[in-house]
């Protein structure tokens, strides 16, 4: 059980149980194959409903307790349900308990943590009997559970409304780059793309930077890693997507470059990556190499390595599109080389970067702040139902 509430003094009139003194888990069960159709019982999984039919198997309200999967996920039916065999299930307790509240407190004992299991992991009904828990009157229940389900209530609904921001500053970002590039997708292989805005042009991108790629010194020579050249993998591109790279989680150093086919590239250039996390940007901000993950431009005097890294982010998904693999999805090179991109005049390449910059970064804070905003309300239960069971509501 949480170790603050174990540790709390009980207010008084509530008494210490093991939860198997007060309920019992039942093992749900498959659906009978004579009555799989639609209907309008609810049928229950570990990750809550799966989908209805026209049976029940549970007798009134119930608690489905994920028992495989989701293991110690609680769901409260207010309705009869069928629970398939991925679960236990709860609705007749053993003695005086309110259910609804039960099902507040089943969530504050952490059930996922008792999976002990390394074959088949799954829920012990006899650990999770063992647990102790303090009991409150019957009544005392009931005006937990009511104020829970308010304030719950809340939470969820605060954290729909964060979610829904968050989807909304995330499009926001989007609609500034397809505003940026005139509603153009700015890059295209082969003959199929869109006409050029007045001013603009499309050129193959490899008459304008230098292709470069990358490579990974053997592992089998650790003097060849711990130096000073930051090396871009896989592992840093999400977190520097869209940014300026100043520092990798990992550094090579002169005998992993001369004794591999990584090479030192100059600050400005710009990085995609191509495999598994297809479509991510990142220019470097100082001399730098990457794995063979990544494909890198070098620019020349008629192009802007922060417009390049903003066009390529305007086409993510048409990058992706690109991408091919029965395992990993990946933009392979011959297909890189034919990338021709949308280009509009030097001057014009600047100002597109600086507007782009500044609605961007906006967008990002929003985007943190928001997320911030999430986090705190993802805590907010747990900060509940400590509060709930420590006698404190």
């Amino acid at each position: 059980m949480p170790e603050d509430i174990n540790n709390h003094q009980s207010p008084e009139g509530w008494r210490w149980v093991r939860l198997g003194e007060i309920c019992e888990f039942v093992y749900g069960t498959g659906l009978p194959s004579h009555a799989r159709a639609n209907g309008k019982v609810p049928v229950y999984g570990s990750n809550g409903v799966v989908g209805y039919h026209d049976e029940c198997l549970s007798k009134g309200p119930t608690i489905v307790i994920g028992r495989k999967g989701s293991i110690g996920e609680i769901h409260f039916s207010s309705v009869p349900c069928w629970p398939i065999d991925t679960t236990y299930y709860v609705d007749t307790p053993k003695s005086d308990v309110d259910l609804v509240w039960l099902s507040y407190w089943l969530r504050a004992l952490k059930l996922n943590e008792l999976n002990k299991a390394a074959a088949v992991p799954g829920l012990n009904r006899d650990d999770a009997y063992a647990l102790e828990m303090p009991l409150p009157p019957l009544q005392e229940q009931k005006r937990i559970a009511v104020i829970l389900n308010e304030q719950m209530g809340a939470v969820e609904r605060a954290r729909v409304a964060a979610e829904v921001q968050l989807e909304a500053a995330k499009a926001l970002r989007a609609a500034y780059l397809r505003q940026g590039f005139r509603g153009v997708t700015p890059l295209s292989v082969g003959s199929a793309r869109d006409a050029a805005p007045p001013g603009w042009r499309w050129v193959l991108l490899t008459k304008i930077a230098r292709l470069e790629s990358g490579h990974t010194p053997s592992r089998y020579h650790p003097e060849w890693w711990g130096g000073s050249i930051p090396w871009i993998a896989l592992p840093d591109i999400r977190n520097l997507d869209g940014k300026v790279a100043y520092e990798t989680s990992e550094y090579t150093n002169e005998g992993g470059i001369a004794n591999s086919s990584a090479r030192i590239l100059p600050a400005g250039t710009v990085v995609l990556s191509r495999t598994a996390s297809v479509g991510f940007v990142t220019v470097m901000g100082r001399e730098m190499a990457t794995s063979q993950d990544f494909v890198n431009w070098v620019c020349g005097r008629d192009l802007s390595p922060y417009f390049l890294a903003c066009l390529l982010q305007a086409a993510r998904d048409y990058v992706r599109s690109l991408s091919s693999g029965a395992i990993h999805q990946t933009v392979y090179v011959p297909t890189v080389k034919r990338f021709e991109v949308c280009l509009p005049s030097g001057k014009e390449q600047e100002s597109i970067v600086k507007a782009l910059s500044y609605q961007i970064t906006a967008t990002e804070q929003a985007r943190k702040g928001i997320e911030e905003e999430l986090d705190a309300i993802n805590k907010l239960p747990a900060a509940l139902l400590r509060r709930a069971f420590s006698g404190a509501l």
